[in-house]
Order: C-alpha cells, then sequence, then structure tokens
C-alpha cells in the first residue's frame, strides 16, 4: 500500500504579508506541553496590530457637534425673531387670563369705521367718535374709577368732574373689575382711536382679583405660574400663544375655582403677592410703552385706600391683634408721624381680607413711572388732603376701604387737573 503525504497545516500569513511557511508540529511543544491557546477571535498576533474592526466613536462625535451646531442655529434664530418682535410690538404683556366685567368678549372696543362702542360694563359710555379734532383724555381704571360709588353720577365721579375743570373730553373707560390685565388690552384696542392723554388708576383689583379668583393660589398652580410668568417674557411666546388660544376677553367664570369659601379669610401666599406684583409691573411697562408708541403722553396714579381700616381680626394674643396695634399707630402718630403711617401700611399689607392694594404696588407704578419719559406720575397718597391724626389722605375720603366718596372724587379731580392739563398743552411736566 502507497503511502499517503503526510497532512499538512495551511499556512497562516506572516505580519509583513507573506504567506508563512510554519506549520502545525506537535512534537515541538513536548509530551507534556499544552499547545498555547487559540487567539481570541478578533485578535491578531501581530503586534501593534489589531483586527478589531474600527470604533465609531469618531462618527459619534460628529453627530454631537452636529447637534450642538443645529441647537445653536436654533435659539440663534428665535432670539433674532424675539429681538425682532420685540422692536415691532414691545414687551409682552403678563400671560395671565383677565377676569372682569359681565360677560366673555372678544374685545373691549367695538370699532367700526367712524365708532367706538364699549362693550362692557353696565353703566357704558355711549358710542363716541374714533376721531377728534380737539383734545381727548381716557381714564381706564376698576370700580375705583366708575360704578364704585352708589347712586354717583358719572358726571360727579373725578372724570367727570375732570372734564367738566378742564373744558375737554374725557371718556370714562373705567369697570368694576378691571384691573391691570385688562387695562393693557384697552390700551392696545385704542391704537385705532385719537386720544391725546391716558390716565391710568389700577392696583387694587390685581390684588382683590388674584384672592377672589385664587391665581396661582395651589403649590402646583404656583409652579406652573412660574414656568408660565418665564415663557411669557417672551413677546414669541405671546403671539403664538393668541393663535393656538383664543382670548378669554372678559369672562370671570374662567380664572379658577371662584372666590374662597366662608369662614376666616386665608390671605395671599408670599408667591402670590409676588406673582402679582410681577404681573402689575409688567402690565404697567407694557401700556407706557405702547403710550409711547402711540404718541400719547400718560398719566400714572398710585392706588389709594383708607389707611385706617381695621384689617381682618382674627384669633391673635392680647397686644398683637390688628386693634391694639392700630391703637399704637394713633399714639406714635404725634410724636412719630412716619412710623405710625408705617404701622398702618403694614397693617393693611398683611390684612388677610386683600381688598387693598399694598404699598409695593404703589412703588412699582412710582418706579414705572420714572422709568419713561413721557409719564407723569401723580402721586395721590401725598397729594390728597391730610388725615387729621395720620399723615396720609383723610379717612373721610373714602367710603369703604378702596373706593372714593364724592369728597373724594372731587379731590382726585382736582390733584389731576394741573398735570393732565400739561400734557394736553404740548407734553408732559415731569
Amino acid at each position: 500500500m502507497a503511502c499517503s503525504p503526510a497532512r499538512r497545516d495551511p499556512p497562516a500569513p506572516s505580519c509583513d504579508g507573506a504567506a508563512a511557511a510554519e506549520h502545525h508540529d506537535p512534537g515541538r511543544y513536548g509530551t507534556g506541553d499544552r499547545e498555547p491557546s487559540p487567539v481570541p477571535l478578533g485578535a491578531s498576533s501581530c503586534p501593534g496590530i489589531s483586527s478589531v474592526p474600527p470604533s465609531d466613536a469618531p462618527a459619534r462625535g460628529g453627530r454631537g457637534r452636529r447637534a450642538l451646531l443645529g441647537w445653536a442655529v436654533a435659539f440663534g434664530v428665535l432670539g433674532a425673531v424675539e429681538v425682532a418682535l420685540r422692536l415691532v410690538l414691545g414687551p409682552p404683556p403678563s400671560a395671565v387670563a383677565v377676569f372682569a366685567a359681565l360677560g366673555p368678549h372678544e374685545r373691549y372696543l367695538d370699532l367700526t369705521e367712524d365708532t367706538v362702542t364699549v362693550g362692557y360694563g353696565r353703566r357704558r359710555p355711549p358710542p363716541f367718535p374714533r376721531r377728534s379734532a380737539a383734545p381727548r383724555v381716557v381714564v381706564l381704571g376698576g370700580s375705583s374709577v366708575h360704578e364704585g360709588t352708589p347712586r354717583l353720577p358719572a358726571a360727579e365721579e373725578f372724570p367727570g368732574l375732570l372734564a367738566a375743570a378742564l373744558s375737554v373730553e374725557v371718556l370714562n373707560l373705567g369697570s368694576p373689575g378691571l384691573d391691570s390685565h385688562d387695562l393693557v388690552r384697552i390700551v392696545d384696542e385704542l391704537d385705532a382711536v385719537e386720544v391725546s392723554t391716558v390716565v391710568v388708576y389700577t392696583g387694587h383689583n390685581d390684588f382683590g382679583n388674584t384672592y377672589f379668583a385664587e391665581r396661582y393660589g395651589s403649590v402646583g398652580s404656583a409652579l406652573g405660574a412660574r414656568v408660565l410668568g418665564r415663557l411669557s417674557q417672551l413677546q414669541l411666546y405671546a403671539q403664538l400663544s393668541r393663535m393656538v388660544v383664543a382670548p378669554t376677553g372678559t369672562d370671570r367664570s374662567r380664572g379658577g375655582a371662584g372666590p374662597p369659601g366662608r369662614g376666616a379669610p386665608a390671605g395671599l401666599t408670599a408667591e402670590q403677592v409676588r406673582r402679582t406684583l410681577d404681573a402689575l409691573r409688567r402690565n404697567l411697562e407694557r401700556i407706557a410703552w405702547r403710550t409711547g408708541r402711540q404718541g400719547r403722553a400718560l398719566v400714572l396714579v398710585p392706588p389709594v385706600s383708607r389707611l385706617t381700616t381695621l384689617p381682618w381680626e382674627g384669633e391673635c394674643a392680647p397686644g398683637s391683634c390688628p386693634s391694639d396695634q392700630m391703637a399704637t399707630a394713633t399714639d406714635l402718630a404725634a410724636s412719630d408721624p412716619a412710623a405710625a403711617v408705617a404701622l398702618l401700611q403694614r397693617l393693611r399689607d398683611e390684612d388677610r381680607l386683600t381688598l387693598r392694594a399694598h404699598t409695593a404696588a404703589q412703588d412699582t407704578v412710582r418706579a414705572v413711572a420714572a422709568r419713561h419719559d413721557h409719564v407723569v406720575l401723580v402721586d395721590a397718597f401725598a397729594q390728597l388732603p391730610r388725615d387729621p391724626v395720620f399723615a396720609a389722605p383723610h379717612r373721610h375720603l373714602f367710603i369703604d376701604p378702596v373706593h372714593l366718596a364724592p369728597e373724594g372724587h372731587a379731590a382726585m379731580a382736582r390733584i389731576l387737573e394741573g398735570p393732565v392739563a400739561a400734557t394736553l398743552a404740548g407734553g408732559p411736566a415731569r
């Protein structure tokens, strides 16, 4: 029988790429030696060379850089759009639904080619022409401006008295429940109406509506309000919101869970106060910007109230109750008038029945007025007739904590007469 040739292993490629002549020889390892472990799959026996597939790290790095570049371009475009919108449309108003008059309206003013009809309130002024050859003044506010004093005719409210004193047309567009969220939209709608000067008296209803409509009332709504507050600082967000969600008009029923239940009032939380003040500031800034673009003078009046009204008095320790602190303020009035008024203001600001604007709201109005050259400040707290005991507006100027008595309306008209006349004569005198 012929012997078959000895079996040889196929040559392995050498590290330099040439065919290796080395063959498998079991004898070379000796009898008791084990063969070397096979080279792991994917590994190479050649030093310095790996047969592992190339890593995709460079590809991932490239994709990450492209993603970052895409985000940067997107934010840059959005930023440019926001700047352009602010240049054209001004600062956005606070994005809080408005809760004011008697029912839902898409617009506050119904405009035809020649006529303006007020679409809110119970005792509405008659329709008036869009154009006027003579100077014309508009007064905006809540029930402190119109309908807040029972049985007082419109001619005897301070806008009516101002019209008689100046012999000019003064449109009283105030209405119970209106706050700065309403007024900022009314000022926007007045863009199509010929007006020389706008007078704004607001602040009480910003706090009252926050309390009764429970704005920012719960933890969830407070957190939501924070997020909404950040977004609503963007004009782009404000414009997109108007495209997606129809305006709520003056429908109070969409404003929250309704007034608090019976029992001791809870008052406002610190977060609610902060958000209310921020919204008031932003709305007033928007009104100032809009009137400036319209070429109109703006007169801002910080809200005033009767400081001698006793706050809600629930359970309290003797000596620390509101009535005790009111007595302390009375004792201080002669020796330290400023300290006495500061104590009354603190009692007002801490009143759990939140009807009166806080001291910080008055300061907010003053600060906005100081930032704009076309805005005149009429500081009613400092200029109204003095109380016989405290260095504050006379208590008899009010019929309740916030609404003016007939004497209060007359006094308000007197302190407005000079500044408003100056705006009509050719520009606000600061």
